[in-house]
């Protein structure tokens, strides 16, 4: 369950949509939401709601557009966009739903400390002499990003820029909320986002003794030390430990070495909070990391929006199946992914010899059978 000030909706025709958790769309009946149409398959898009925003992400071969841009992998979308499945139509829009810590006005500012640029409405990020907030530099697109404040929440959006948007070092696909403290990054010029009144604590300023001017403190530092991913067989006291079937997460790195956990069937948050059903405590994983689906066609794991990223196999992903094998990193932990399914009959020794002892039992009964019919 993802925990949010906010709630999103899918407007379509004149239905409000609400989107929980992950929803499927597309042409079959089991479906959350039902698209027809030649051009849609029978599953043809999943919506996965992460702590920053709804995430659009393409099934099988299937390709969806967001405000008219054609797109085959998963995206995150804002408040506005429009989504496309077939000759559907879809819009995002959000609900509020408290206002106890939202701020009463927002502020970018630059690291230099010079020329704080309110947010309002609809800015754009760029270049170009007529952008909201000009950035004359080589390496920066002429329109490279736009911000959006409505009802006193602010999210931003790459525009296809040549050099990417992070959002606290994290490479941003599409649109994301942002929230107080925020660093955002267009190429390499860093600014952060700024909220004052509520129950947002204020950005402590500091002295920096290089420069000998009064400016916010620099983000943590994040170790990203990389971990060699585990060649070796497991340990015999690991093996025993996973005596039972299912699936299970093992750990291969420094803070989590020796640690196994189970995954339940169906969705398992994972990350530093202690509302995870896996928990993992390591600075370098976010409150709310990654999410983890049990299903009987496969096992999954998807990125929500976490500071440093998610990867499988050292292939940083969205979203992701996941094998019997497979390293998985959050952050600079390393887990091993085991699926460990219902062991075959054959391989228990009272199932062999009771198929010999069967096996001779059958052959006897043979010959005695011939044997009256001889007579």
């Amino acid at each position: 369950m993802i925990h949010t000030d906010v709630s999103y909706l899918l407007y379509w025709d004149d239905d409000a949509i609400p989107i929980t958790g992950n929803m499927t769309l597309g042409n079959h009946l089991d479906n959350d939401i039902i698209v027809g149409g030649e051009d849609v398959n029978d599953f043809h898009a999943r919506i996965d709601l992460t702590e920053r925003g709804p995430v659009v992400i393409p099934l099988g071969d299937s390709t969806i557009s967001v405000n008219g841009q054609e797109r085959s992998k998963p995206l995150q979308v804002i408040i506005g966009d429009v989504v496309g499945v077939g000759q559907a139509t879809m819009q995002i829009g959000v609900e509020v739903e408290s206002r106890e810590a939202q701020a009463e006005n927002w502020t970018l500012h630059p690291d230099d400390g010079d020329n704080v640029f309110p947010i309002h409405g609809e800015l754009i990020v760029g270049r170009a002499e007529t952008a909201d907030i000009n950035i004359p530099k080589e390496h920066i697109s002429r329109n490279h990003a736009r911000l959006v404040e409505h009802d006193h929440f602010v999210w931003i959006q790459d525009l296809n820029s040549a050099n990417g948007t992070r959002i606290n070092n994290s490479l941003l696909h599409g649109g994301a909320r942002l929230f107080h403290g925020d660093y955002v990054y267009f190429d390499k010029e860093r600014y952060q986002l700024i909220g004052k009144g509520g129950d947002l604590t204020p950005i402590q300023s500091f002295v920096d003794p290089l420069r000998g001017t009064t400016s916010r403190p620099p983000p943590k530092q994040v170790d990203t030390t990389e971990f060699s991913a585990v060649e070796e067989p497991l340990s015999t006291t690991t093996q025993l430990r996973l005596s039972e079937t299912g699936a299970f997460l093992i750990g291969s790195s420094e803070s989590v070495d020796g640690k196994v956990f189970r995954i339940g069937l169906g969705e398992s948050l994972v990350g530093r909070g202690a509302h995870c059903n896996i928990i993992i405590s390591d600075a370098t994983v976010s409150h709310e990391h990654a999410q983890i689906k049990v299903r009987p066609e496969g096992v999954s794991v998807t990125n929500l929006m976490s500071t440093n990223g998610t990867k499988v196999n050292g292939v940083e992903v969205t979203s992701a199946k996941l094998e019997d094998g497979d390293v998985l990193r959050l952050g600079r932990v390393s887990l091993v992914f085991k699926d460990i399914p219902l062991p075959r009959m054959e391989s228990y020794p009272w199932y062999r010899r009771a198929s010999v002892w069967m096996a001779g039992g059958a052959a006897a009964l043979g010959l005695v059978l011939l044997g009256m019919w001889i007579i």
